[in-house]
Protein backbone atom coordinates (compact mmCIF):
# COMPACT_ATOMS: atom_id res chain seq x y z
CA UNK A 1 0.00 0.00 0.00
CA UNK A 2 2.75 2.58 0.84
CA UNK A 3 4.59 1.59 -2.45
CA UNK A 4 1.32 2.51 -4.45
CA UNK A 5 1.00 5.74 -2.74
CA UNK A 6 4.64 7.12 -3.13
CA UNK A 7 4.11 5.98 -7.22
CA UNK A 8 0.82 7.74 -6.92
CA UNK A 9 2.54 10.98 -5.73
CA UNK A 10 5.58 10.54 -8.39
CA UNK A 11 2.96 10.10 -10.87
CA UNK A 12 1.06 13.17 -9.67
CA UNK A 13 3.98 15.49 -9.83
CA UNK A 14 5.45 13.92 -13.00
CA UNK A 15 1.91 14.98 -14.54
CA UNK A 16 1.59 18.33 -13.14
CA UNK A 17 5.16 19.26 -14.59
CA UNK A 18 4.35 18.21 -17.73
CA UNK A 19 1.71 20.50 -18.32
CA UNK A 20 1.93 24.07 -19.20
CA UNK A 21 1.82 26.37 -17.00
CA UNK A 22 -0.22 29.28 -17.96
CA UNK A 23 1.69 32.53 -17.63
CA UNK A 24 0.56 34.44 -14.84
CA UNK A 25 0.76 38.48 -14.90
CA UNK A 26 1.89 41.05 -12.14
CA UNK A 27 -1.17 44.10 -12.91
CA UNK A 28 -0.39 45.57 -15.88
CA UNK A 29 0.23 49.19 -16.56
CA UNK A 30 -0.37 50.94 -19.98
CA UNK A 31 2.18 53.09 -20.95
CA UNK A 32 2.80 54.99 -23.98
CA UNK A 33 5.77 53.19 -26.07
CA UNK A 34 9.16 54.82 -25.46
CA UNK A 35 9.45 58.07 -27.81
CA UNK A 36 5.62 59.07 -28.50
CA UNK A 37 4.33 62.30 -27.82
CA UNK A 38 1.83 62.56 -24.84
CA UNK A 39 -0.48 65.34 -24.97
CA UNK A 40 -1.93 67.22 -21.56
CA UNK A 41 -4.79 65.69 -20.09
CA UNK A 42 -7.60 67.90 -19.19
CA UNK A 43 -8.15 68.96 -15.75
CA UNK A 44 -8.92 66.16 -13.06
CA UNK A 45 -9.14 65.69 -9.83
CA UNK A 46 -8.27 62.25 -8.41
CA UNK A 47 -9.36 60.59 -5.40
CA UNK A 48 -7.92 61.08 -2.38
CA UNK A 49 -6.81 60.59 1.66
CA UNK A 50 -8.51 62.92 3.26
CA UNK A 51 -8.01 62.17 6.91
CA UNK A 52 -8.06 59.12 9.34
CA UNK A 53 -9.55 58.50 12.22
CA UNK A 54 -7.20 56.89 15.33
CA UNK A 55 -8.77 55.00 17.88
CA UNK A 56 -6.52 55.04 21.11
CA UNK A 57 -7.83 52.10 22.43
CA UNK A 58 -7.06 50.30 19.19
CA UNK A 59 -4.24 51.52 17.68
CA UNK A 60 -4.39 49.01 14.53
CA UNK A 61 -7.58 50.56 14.07
CA UNK A 62 -8.09 53.26 11.34
CA UNK A 63 -10.38 54.50 9.63
CA UNK A 64 -9.93 56.47 6.17
CA UNK A 65 -11.30 59.81 5.34
CA UNK A 66 -11.73 60.00 1.04
CA UNK A 67 -12.27 62.46 -0.59
CA UNK A 68 -13.50 60.98 -4.30
CA UNK A 69 -12.74 63.92 -6.51
CA UNK A 70 -14.20 63.43 -9.65
CA UNK A 71 -13.72 60.22 -10.33
CA UNK A 72 -17.01 59.35 -9.96
CA UNK A 73 -16.03 55.91 -8.65
CA UNK A 74 -18.62 53.75 -6.79
CA UNK A 75 -18.69 50.19 -5.68
CA UNK A 76 -16.03 47.69 -6.49
CA UNK A 77 -14.18 50.51 -8.42
CA UNK A 78 -14.13 52.69 -5.44
CA UNK A 79 -13.24 50.02 -3.06
CA UNK A 80 -10.21 49.04 -4.96
CA UNK A 81 -8.91 51.86 -5.55
CA UNK A 82 -9.04 52.80 -1.96
CA UNK A 83 -7.33 50.16 -0.81
CA UNK A 84 -4.79 51.09 -3.35
CA UNK A 85 -4.61 54.44 -1.24
CA UNK A 86 -4.42 52.74 1.58
CA UNK A 87 -1.38 50.14 0.54
CA UNK A 88 0.32 53.47 -0.32
CA UNK A 89 -0.33 55.32 2.86
CA UNK A 90 1.14 51.86 4.77
CA UNK A 91 3.93 51.68 2.79
CA UNK A 92 4.46 55.17 3.34
CA UNK A 93 5.06 54.74 6.96
CA UNK A 94 6.76 51.28 6.89
CA UNK A 95 9.54 52.41 4.13
CA UNK A 96 11.93 54.75 5.24
CA UNK A 97 11.55 58.41 3.94
CA UNK A 98 15.08 58.34 2.09
CA UNK A 99 13.93 55.13 0.43
CA UNK A 100 11.10 56.67 -1.21
CA UNK A 101 12.58 57.80 -4.92
CA UNK A 102 12.42 57.17 -8.58
CA UNK A 103 14.83 58.18 -10.38
CA UNK A 104 14.67 57.69 -14.71
CA UNK A 105 17.70 59.24 -15.31
CA UNK A 106 19.41 58.56 -18.07
CA UNK A 107 22.71 60.12 -16.68
CA UNK A 108 22.10 57.68 -13.24
CA UNK A 109 21.27 53.87 -14.77
CA UNK A 110 22.44 52.37 -11.43
CA UNK A 111 20.05 54.68 -9.32
CA UNK A 112 16.75 53.71 -10.14
CA UNK A 113 14.45 52.46 -7.31
CA UNK A 114 15.67 51.80 -3.35
CA UNK A 115 15.23 47.66 -3.12
CA UNK A 116 12.74 48.60 -0.15
CA UNK A 117 10.52 50.77 -2.41
CA UNK A 118 10.94 48.37 -5.07
CA UNK A 119 8.64 45.89 -3.80
CA UNK A 120 5.47 48.14 -3.36
CA UNK A 121 2.98 49.21 -5.22
CA UNK A 122 3.86 52.68 -4.58
CA UNK A 123 7.09 52.65 -5.83
CA UNK A 124 5.88 50.34 -9.25
CA UNK A 125 3.70 53.08 -9.11
CA UNK A 126 5.49 55.96 -8.85
CA UNK A 127 7.89 54.86 -11.65
CA UNK A 128 5.58 54.89 -13.63
CA UNK A 129 4.27 58.30 -12.70
CA UNK A 130 8.02 59.44 -13.86
CA UNK A 131 8.01 57.77 -16.74
CA UNK A 132 4.86 59.20 -17.85
CA UNK A 133 6.16 62.82 -16.43
CA UNK A 134 9.50 62.60 -18.92
CA UNK A 135 7.66 61.77 -21.37
CA UNK A 136 5.13 64.80 -20.99
CA UNK A 137 8.33 66.97 -20.47
CA UNK A 138 9.75 65.59 -23.71
CA UNK A 139 6.07 66.41 -25.75
CA UNK A 140 6.07 69.65 -24.29
CA UNK A 141 9.67 70.80 -25.25
CA UNK A 142 10.12 68.85 -28.66
CA UNK A 143 11.46 71.57 -30.91
CA UNK A 144 9.02 71.37 -33.85
CA UNK A 145 6.15 71.84 -31.86
CA UNK A 146 5.18 76.09 -30.88
CA UNK A 147 5.64 75.46 -27.06
CA UNK A 148 9.10 73.52 -27.66
CA UNK A 149 10.14 75.94 -30.14
CA UNK A 150 9.68 78.96 -28.13
CA UNK A 151 11.70 77.02 -25.15
CA UNK A 152 14.10 76.09 -26.79
CA UNK A 153 15.14 79.77 -28.13
CA UNK A 154 15.26 81.00 -24.87
CA UNK A 155 17.82 78.47 -23.60
CA UNK A 156 19.87 79.06 -26.65
CA UNK A 157 19.63 82.95 -26.24
CA UNK A 158 21.00 82.51 -22.37
CA UNK A 159 23.77 80.00 -23.31
CA UNK A 160 24.54 82.45 -25.72
CA UNK A 161 28.28 83.69 -23.44
CA UNK A 162 27.71 81.77 -20.82
CA UNK A 163 29.85 80.96 -18.67
CA UNK A 164 30.58 77.41 -17.86
CA UNK A 165 28.30 77.56 -14.06
CA UNK A 166 25.24 79.38 -16.49
CA UNK A 167 25.92 76.48 -19.04
CA UNK A 168 25.54 73.98 -16.48
CA UNK A 169 22.24 75.62 -14.76
CA UNK A 170 20.66 75.88 -18.01
CA UNK A 171 21.11 72.36 -18.73
CA UNK A 172 19.36 71.63 -15.78
CA UNK A 173 16.10 73.19 -17.34
CA UNK A 174 15.90 69.93 -18.85
CA UNK A 175 15.42 67.75 -16.23
CA UNK A 176 12.09 67.05 -14.60
CA UNK A 177 10.89 65.25 -11.24
CA UNK A 178 8.76 65.23 -8.25
CA UNK A 179 8.95 64.94 -4.64
CA UNK A 180 6.69 64.59 -1.77
CA UNK A 181 5.52 67.72 0.43
CA UNK A 182 5.72 67.60 3.88
CA UNK A 183 2.90 67.16 5.72
CA UNK A 184 1.20 69.61 8.06
CA UNK A 185 -1.61 68.26 10.48
CA UNK A 186 -4.49 69.63 11.79
CA UNK A 187 -6.38 67.36 14.92
CA UNK A 188 -9.67 67.38 15.78
CA UNK A 189 -10.44 64.96 19.01
CA UNK A 190 -9.23 61.41 17.54
CA UNK A 191 -9.54 62.68 13.60
CA UNK A 192 -6.35 63.27 11.74
CA UNK A 193 -6.81 65.58 8.70
CA UNK A 194 -4.07 65.03 6.14
CA UNK A 195 -2.79 68.12 4.07
CA UNK A 196 -4.13 69.47 1.18
CA UNK A 197 -1.37 68.70 -2.08
CA UNK A 198 -0.82 71.68 -3.76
Amino acid sequence: MKKLLCILVILAFIANTAQSVPAAYAQEIFLPPPGAMVGISPSYVPIAIKGLKIYPDNPFRFDFILDTGNSKLQGDRLADESNLLIKYFLAALTVPDNDQWVNLSPYEKDRVIPEAFVITEMGRDLLAQDYLLKQLAASLIYPEHKLGKTFWERVHKKRKGATATSASRSARLTKCGSCPITPKFMRAAAWRLLPKVI
